[in-house]
C-alpha cells in the first residue's frame, strides 16, 4: 500500500511536467515490469490523475497496468508466430512515410489555400452541373407549428400563422412562446422530409400531401394539431435547389483548389530537383 501510495503522489507531483522530465529508470519509479518491458510512473497518462479522485487513483493506475500488461504479453506472443515480419516492416515504414507527406501538405495547405468560396463561383458551378445535383429525398420550405390539443387557438392565430407582415409575425411568435409545443419560421431554409417527420405524424397521405400541396395544412393526433404552411417542395429525383447544395460545392471547389495547389507544389519540387541534377534515370 506504501508503494502504491508513493506512485499515486509521484504521479499527481510530476504528470505537468512529464515532457521535460529525465527518466531515472530506477525501481522506485516502476508501476510493473514484463520480462525486460517497464512501465513506469511516468509511462502513466497524465488524465489519470486529473479524472479521478485521489482514493479512485490505485485502482485507475492497476487497471491501467493490467492492461499494459495484456498488451505486451499478447504483443510478445505476436512476434512468436507472425512470419511475414518484414511485410509488417514495410507497411509501418510506408505509414510512416504516408504521416510525414500528410503533415507537410496540411501545413502547406493552412498557409496558402485561400478558403474564401464565392456565391458567384458557387452558383457558376451549380448551373454547369445542375443535371449532377439530384435529390434523393423530399425536401421543403414551410413554417410550422405544433400545439396542444388544448391550446387556444383561434382565427387570430391562424391568420397571423398565414401572414408575412412583420407584426403579425411578432404576435405570432409571442403566442408560441406561450402556447406551441414546437416550431419553425424560416421559410427560406429547405428541410428533408423525414426530418420534418420527426414532429408530425408520418403517413404516404400526409407525405404527398405536403409535396403535392401549397398553402395551408394542417394535421392532428390524439394529442397534437399540426399546422404547416408549405411554401415550396421538391420531390426525390428532382433537381436540388442551389440553396439545398451550397455547402456541398464549397466543399467540392476547395477539395479542387487543394489539389490544384498540392499538384502545383510536386510539379515545382519535382522540376527543382531536376534542375539540379539530383534525378538520374537508368532507364533507356
Amino acid at each position: 500500500m506504501l508503494r502504491l501510495a508513493l506512485i499515486i503522489l509521484i504521479g499527481f507531483m510530476g504528470f505537468s511536467c512529464k515532457k521535460s522530465a529525465t527518466r531515472t529508470d530506477s525501481e522506485a519509479d516502476a508501476v510493473v515490469r514484463f520480462q525486460n518491458k517497464t512501465l513506469f510512473v511516468d509511462d502513466l497518462p497524465a488524465d489519470i490523475f486529473l479524472k479521478h479522485q485521489l482514493s479512485d487513483s490505485g485502482v485507475v493506475i492497476k487497471n491501467y497496468a493490467q492492461d499494459w500488461l495484456k498488451k505486451q504479453i499478447l504483443l510478445e506472443k505476436a512476434e512468436e508466430n507472425i512470419t511475414n515480419r518484414s511485410a509488417i516492416d514495410n507497411l509501418v515504414e510506408e505509414y510512416r512515410k504516408s504521416l510525414i507527406i500528410y503533415e507537410y501538405q496540411k501545413a502547406y495547405l493552412d498557409e496558402r489555400l485561400d478558403t474564401n468560396v464565392s456565391n458567384k463561383d458557387i452558383e457558376v458551378y451549380y448551373q454547369k452541373y445542375t443535371e449532377n445535383f439530384k435529390l434523393r429525398t423530399p425536401i421543403v420550405r414551410l413554417r410550422f407549428i405544433k400545439f396542444d390539443k388544448e391550446s387556444p387557438l383561434n382565427d387570430n392565430v391562424k391568420k397571423w400563422f398565414l401572414s408575412d407582415v412583420s407584426n403579425d409575425k411578432i404576435k405570432l411568435i409571442d403566442f408560441c412562446n406561450k402556447y406551441a409545443v414546437n416550431s419553425f419560421f424560416d421559410d427560406n431554409v429547405w428541410l428533408r422530409l423525414s426530418d420534418l417527420f420527426k414532429e408530425i405524424p408520418f403517413n404516404e397521405a400526409a407525405e404527398r400531401q405536403i409535396i403535392d400541396e401549397r398553402g395551408f395544412v394542417e394535421i392532428k393526433d390524439d394529442s397534437f394539431i399540426y399546422w404547416l404552411y408549405i411554401v415550396a417542395s421538391r420531390d426525390k429525383a428532382d433537381n436540388s435547389p442551389l440553396e439545398f447544395e451550397k455547402d456541398k460545392i464549397r466543399t467540392i471547389l476547395l477539395n479542387k483548389r487543394k489539389l490544384k495547389l498540392l499538384n502545383a507544389m510536386e510539379d515545382a519540387l519535382y522540376n527543382a530537383a531536376n534542375d539540379n541534377k539530383n534525378i538520374t534515370w537508368y532507364l533507356e
